[in-house]
């Protein structure tokens, strides 16, 4: 058929939630580093989302695999720490590898009796 193009389909949410990080991250490292028009601060909520299986769970599917979030972190600190040293990055995650420890503001338990609990501390009800 002529002129015919066929529309990618993804099967996994995780190729889907690395497709959204590496194009808000590119985005965003291009303009701190070329100087281009942007408030120079970036916040990512959940970037592990559907990457790795749950723990004590298995997972399926070519991006469900603990190597590809650490292999993110790695890339966000080590681009935080070089080109990126002006810009501003505020990550959400439950469980950031031990790459980003040093760079981990606050710990949430989860848990109501150990604080701090979560972001909202009276959402415990």
């Amino acid at each position: 058929m002529c002129g015919a193009t066929a529309t990618p389909t993804f099967g996994s949410t995780g190729a889907l939630t690395l497709i959204s990080l590496a194009w808000e991250l590119a985005i965003f490292e291009r303009a701190v580093e070329q100087g281009d028009p942007h408030p120079g601060f970036l916040m990512s909520d959940s970037p592990q989302k559907n990457l790795k299986p749950e723990t004590g769970g298995t997972g399926t599917g070519e991006f469900v695999d603990a190597a590809i979030p650490r292999h993110v972190w790695e890339h966000i600190v080590n681009w935080s720490a070089g080109m990126g040293k002006s810009a501003k990055i505020v990550v959400v995650d439950n469980l950031p590898p031990d790459i980003a420890d040093e760079h981990v503001v606050v710990r949430y338990s989860g848990q109501a009796d150990q604080p701090p609990y979560g972001l909202i501390e009276d959402e415990t009800g």
